[in-house]
C-alpha cells in the first residue's frame, strides 16, 4: 500500500484507520454545527482559563497567531522592528506597517558567548 502522509501539522505517518475516517463526511467550519461546537469549545476554554473575558481559538497555524497579535498589537502604519537569522524565514504582515529589518549573521556570537568568552 501507497504511504501517504499528511502535511498538516507534519509531515506524518498517517494510520489507515484516520484515512478511513477522513474520507468520510465532515462538517466544514460554516456550518451550524460548527459554529455551535467552537461556541462551546470558547467557553470550556473560559472555564479552564478562569476568565469572563473574550477567548479567541485561531483554526490556523501559528503563523497565523503570531500574525493575529503583531497586528493586533500595532496601529496600522506603525514602525515594527524585525529580527531575523539567516535559519529562519521571514513571515511578516507586510502590508499593516512598515517593518525595519535587521538580519543576524549565522556566525555572529550571542550576547551570552561573549561574556562568558
Amino acid at each position: 500500500m501507497k504511504k501517504i502522509r499528511l502535511f498538516t501539522p507534519g509531515p506524518c505517518a498517517v494510520p489507515e484507520d484516520v484515512l478511513i475516517e477522513m474520507a468520510r463526511p465532515f462538517e466544514h467550519h460554516r456550518t451550524p454545527w460548527f459554529k455551535d461546537l467552537m461556541k462551546q469549545c470558547q467557553t470550556k476554554l473560559q472555564e479552564v482559563l478562569q476568565t469572563k473575558n473574550e477567548v479567541l481559538i485561531i483554526t490556523g497555524s501559528g503563523t497565523a497567531a503570531a500574525e493575529g497579535v503583531i497586528i493586533g498589537c500595532n496601529p496600522l502604519g506603525s514602525k515594527m522592528l524585525t529580527i531575523t537569522a539567516p535559519t529562519t524565514r521571514q513571515i511578516m504582515p507586510t502590508h499593516h506597517g512598515i517593518f525595519i529589518p535587521v538580519s543576524l549573521d549565522s556566525g555572529c556570537p550571542s550576547r551570552h558567548s561573549r561574556a562568558s568568552g
